[in-house]
């Protein structure tokens, strides 16, 4: 026989399993990116812009794909241990690395704002590598920080405190990420524009966001941020053109 608290934690459970399933029919993210025209409020389109191979200058971890976890997590009564992770980026069910998704991204951005006639992406595969001509501008990007920081809430009972928790989350923390934008004039190559983009989003993660086959919740912090980014390229390049 069951007793009361036996049958009110089966219930719990059960709740929780469910609003996991319910989840998995309806989950709340695209595999899609579709960027809309910039408005250019009277412009003509530009003649030609390059994109440059963007230049990673994250530390060591940050570019590894795998969990930076922190031994401390195997003490006992340690309540959470810190875990700097790779971001992936969403669009894709195959990631390739951050860095290749960004560029794939960022050309399907800038080919849909139709703010320039034609455009051409560097990428680490061009051979001889891609050079702009003197009538381009130039778009350089310099990666500085994609981080999700994220502490493990063991509760004090190492690994096994994560999954046992099915009310309080498995971890917390923020997706950081940092992109240094500067812009070159054609014919003249001087920079016309510089600013640096940075974003913090706040991220809480669940056993059962996992239990529903989504992805990491990094994944939803980027999508937050990388339209954001794109807006801030898309006026840096309408004042850029403007101010020639």
């Amino acid at each position: 026989m069951l007793t009361k608290t036996s049958q009110i934690f089966i219930l719990l459970f059960t709740v929780v399993i469910l609003l996991s399933s319910c989840k998995t029919v309806s989950p709340n993210y695209n595999t899609v990116y579709k960027p809309a025209p910039e408005p250019r409020k009277g412009m003509s389109q530009g003649k030609s812009l390059f994109v440059a191979e963007i230049i990673d200058e994250r530390s060591i971890n940050e570019q590894s794909p795998f969990d930076q976890n922190d031994p401390m997590i195997l003490l006992p009564l340690w309540p959470y241990s810190h875990a700097e992770v790779n971001p992936v980026i969403k669009y894709s069910y195959f990631q390739s690395g951050l860095k290749d998704s960004l560029s794939r991204l960022i050309g399907k951005d800038l080919a849909g704002s139709e703010l320039f006639s034609k455009f051409k992406i560097a990428t680490s595969e061009d051979n001889p590598p891609s050079q702009p001509s003197k009538d381009d501008f130039q778009l350089i990007l310099r990666l500085k920080k994609a981080s999700w920081d994220r502490y493990l809430t063991s509760y004090g009972l190492s690994y096994a405190g994560m999954y046992l928790w099915f009310l309080l989350p498995k971890s917390y923390g923020s997706v950081v990420f940092t992109m240094e934008i500067t812009i070159r004039a054609p014919e003249t190559n001087r920079i016309i524009a510089d600013a640096i983009y940075t974003d913090k989003i706040s991220t809480t993660e669940w056993i059962y966001d996992q239990m529903n086959y989504q992805p990491p919740i990094s994944v939803f912090a980027l999508e937050k941020t990388f339209p954001k980014l794109m807006k801030k390229i898309r006026t840096m390049l309408l004042t850029a053109m403007k101010e020639k």
